[in-house]
């Protein structure tokens, strides 16, 4: 047993444990291909940092990008010290694996998101174009809800599945179950 893993939850998992993770300790896993949602570019981080005063409580450095918040100190750490701790904490090998990883995790939850999106556009037969702001924001809430009703494990093993075929079938396999949209289009005010 590592000195992480004593400092761990008993019930947690590392991420260097799971069958499927371990071709990836040391290279990066397949990226989830999402139609809607970009990370930010270099260029993008450039401009970030020079707009923000927030500084990183790890390496003391501008944030370009936040990676965590410490919900009770208010402590910030940019996302390079967020990707290094979590190589760490999780048992990556390189970096880059780690930050695969990490992206990873946020995109799982992004394609749920554009699964829904998708959904609502065949449903009413809408191009992304045609999509209101509210509708948008009506969707990114109902994909939150969605989110947090699949239990841990589950997500879990989304967030560690290569086959993003197989994450979307599930997410449309929730979305029936869970999502009853009039014949109509829903008029928003």
């Amino acid at each position: 047993m590592s000195a992480i893993d004593t400092l761990l939850h008993p019930r947690h998992r590392r991420a260097c444990t799971y069958k499927a993770v371990k071709p990836f300790l040391s290279k990066p896993m397949p990226a989830i291909e999402l139609k809607y949602f970009t990370p930010p570019s270099e260029k993008e981080r450039r401009q970030n940092i020079k707009k923000t005063n927030l500084i990183c409580w790890q390496c003391e450095n501008k944030v370009a990008i936040v990676g965590s918040t410490n919900t009770i100190t208010g402590e910030i750490i940019c996302d390079i010290c967020a990707i290094k701790n979590y190589r760490d904490y999780e048992g990556f090998r390189t970096i880059q694996a780690a930050k695969a990883h990490r992206r990873r995790m946020f995109d799982v939850g992004y394609l749920l998101t554009e699964v829904l999106i998708d959904h609502y556009l065949n449903k009413y037969s809408l191009n992304e174009g045609e999509l209101l702001d509210e509708e948008h924001g009506m969707l990114v809430e109902f994909s939150i809800d969605l989110q947090n009703m699949i239990p841990i494990p589950k997500k879990t093993e989304l967030q560690n599945s290569i086959d993003q075929s197989k994450i979307e079938h599930y997410y449309q396999r929730l979305i029936a179950q869970y999502l009853k949209l009039p014949s109509k289009r829903p008029q928003l005010i």
